[in-house]
């Protein structure tokens, strides 16, 4: 018998509870025998005056209430699927660039999967190239609105984070909806042993997959260079595509075989450029591609020195038309003899080398200092008698007592853009210095620096300390490239590497500012690059691609059956649902419809 009763009650001892009604059965029984008496009929209306009907329904009332009271104790349930108990969701979304495919179909079918998942409690995640929480535990109505104003990103996907970030929100019962093409671009490919991760929690967990789209020609890879640059087309069909391949104003004709990829080379085009398949197929994300290279291409230098001819001679001379041959950079270059100076009005950037010093007025150093204040640049070369001028701040370095260095190895002080596979090789000798407060170490041998970067004000100060006729990095294939780099960073010109990024990527600034973005205008520090396209700063335009094969592959199926064995939703475990509110409600209900009959009929 309890066996039969525990498959309808949760509760089955709460059926003793119709112990309260063993009082009024002793009551119903010991009561004494009425006796009878002859009274007249009328006295005995008038004396009832309806309470025989009052007092009979308020028995019937209580007894009815006290079934349904010893009902609602005893918990009676039905088993439905765990799924439905759960009071918490958590929706995993995929937002990342795939998900544009067949004309946003696949977005589109991912929204109307989660919002028909909505729970009581909700928690949004989303899946690109770096995971995030778009709402959490917010109610239905709120997570609806949040999934409405969701659009794709051209970025990758990362399921394996989104599955660990999904997991720290997951709780035994509660719900975990997976809603994605399921094709890792990002992160840890087989994202199987963070699904099983997941499910151990006790969370009830479901993948839906969405599809749509699956012809695809599209831009998996681009390199900017300073002269020429390379595109990349993939053709994923299984069949031949014959492309139009537009760069700014030109076109040509590409045809790819089923599968092939293919390299286009091209001129570098100064500022900014577009690229773009002109035929339409189902992911139109990989389509456009944009490369952005600085607009101002020559540098004004002016040269303060005594011995002219020799400066023409030099290494840095050679180095400048070695940048100037290979780099859309050129050098218009002055000349300026002291004590006779020309004005300093329009120049990019002023060098002091094999310059005697005792010409140099304080004036000119007041003047220069200004002008790098003002955003110029200054490069000092080391030379004797450098320290015995009063240089008003302008230079980064002061000297040591001992201004003699023997013979050592330049190494550079830090790995970054300006020293990254660059070669100092060796010094023979060198004037020993130390760096200022606040100036940055480009270089040094093993106990002295000896190239130097400071700041004034808007501009740069560069101190380089090499002495090239005896030195061995005036040599080295990597000088030129350290001088182009050089005067990349003190004009301001930014490098090509910091004009052509990836989406997924972070752009930090100094300070909040106004960016033009492709979805709108934002002013901020750090603007996350989630979506292709231009961003538009102050000083500088910044190309932003997608350039991913994986991302294009619209058409391979996902592995969806990587996750975990929840995906068979016709095994989903089953749970009891409490039915006593339920019966309460109903109590109530009935006892309100009792009322009203037995009013309409009369009896009240």
């Amino acid at each position: 018998m309890a066996v039969g009763l525990g498959s309808v009650f949760l509760n089955p001892a709460g059926l003793a509870t119709a112990l309260i009604l063993i009082p009024f059965l002793l009551l119903y029984l010991i009561k004494p025998k009425p006796r009878h008496e002859t009274v007249p009929s009328l006295l005995f209306v008038m004396k009832d005056l309806g309470k025989s009907n009052i007092s009979s329904f308020f028995r019937s009332f209580l007894r009815d209430l006290l079934l349904l009271l010893i009902g609602a104790a005893a918990k009676p349930f039905i088993n439905v699927s765990q799924r439905y108990l759960a009071e918490q969701t958590v929706l995993v979304v995929d937002v990342s660039a795939s998900m544009h495919a067949d004309n946003d179909g696949r977005f589109k079918q991912a929204i109307s999967l989660a919002k028909e998942n909505i729970g009581k409690e909700n928690t949004i995640i989303l899946i690109d190239s770096s995971p995030s929480v778009l709402a959490e535990r917010v109610s239905g109505s709120a997570a609806k609105d949040a999934l409405d104003a969701l659009r794709p990103t051209d970025t990758t996907t990362d399921i394996s984070d989104a599955l660990q970030l999904a997991r720290s929100y997951a709780t035994t019962g509660s719900r975990v909806i997976v809603i994605s093409d399921f094709l890792p671009t990002a992160g840890d490919k087989d994202y199987k042993t963070v699904a099983d991760a997941l499910e151990s929690t006790g969370a009830i967990v479901d993948y839906l997959p969405v599809t749509g789209g699956s012809s695809n020609v599209g831009i998996i890879d681009l390199a900017v260079g300073p002269v020429t640059s390379s595109v990349w087309l993939k053709n994923t069909d299984p069949r031949p595509a014959q492309v139009t391949l537009k760069i700014s104003d030109a076109a040509q004709q590409v045809l790819l075989g089923p599968g092939e990829t293919k390299e286009i080379t091209f001129n570098t085009p100064p500022g900014v450029a577009k690229l773009q398949i002109a035929e339409g197929d189902d992911l139109l994300a990989d389509n456009t591609a944009w490369t952005s290279a600085p607009d101002k291409n020559t540098v004004k230098a002016l040269v303060i020195t005594n011995s002219q001819d020799a400066v023409q001679r030099s290494n840095l001379l050679l180095a400048l038309n070695v940048i100037g041959k290979n780099f859309p950079m050129t050098f218009d270059i002055t000349y300026a003899q002291p004590p006779k100076i020309p004005s300093l009005d329009g120049y990019d950037v002023y060098i002091i080398d094999q310059t005697n010093l005792d010409l140099m007025l304080p004036g000119y150093i007041r003047d220069i200092k200004d002008k790098v204040s003002s955003g110029a640049a200054l490069i000092v070369f080391a030379q004797p008698a450098l320290f015995s001028m009063d240089w008003q701040g302008l230079l980064p370095v002061t000297p040591q007592q001992d201004v003699a260095g023997s013979r050592s190895s330049v190494l550079p002080a830090t790995v970054s853009s300006l020293t990254q596979d660059v070669d100092f090789g060796q010094v023979s000798a060198y004037t020993r210095v130390q760096s200022v407060a606040g100036a940055t170490l480009v270089a040094k041998t093993a106990q002295d620096p000896i190239i130097v970067l400071g700041a004034i004000g808007k501009g740069h100060v560069l101190y380089y300390g090499i002495d090239d006729t005896q030195g061995s990095f005036s040599r080295d294939p990597s000088y030129p490239v350290f001088w182009r780099r050089a005067f990349d960073l003190l004009t301001n010109r930014p490098s090509l590497e910091n004009l052509n990024l990836h989406t997924g990527m972070v752009l930090t600034l100094p300070s909040a500012i106004p960016v033009k973005t492709p979805i709108g205008t934002v002013t901020a520090n750090i603007i996350p690059l989630d979506y292709a396209g231009l961003y538009t700063l102050p000083d500088r335009t910044i190309a932003v691609n997608l350039l991913s094969d994986g991302e294009s592959q619209i058409a391979s199926p996902g592995n969806v059956t990587a996750a975990a064995s929840s995906l068979d939703s016709g095994t989903a475990a089953e749970g009891p649902l409490d039915l006593s509110d339920y019966v309460l409600w109903l109590a109530i209900a009935f006892l309100l419809l009792e009322i009203l009959y037995l009013k309409y009929r009369g009896d009240l």
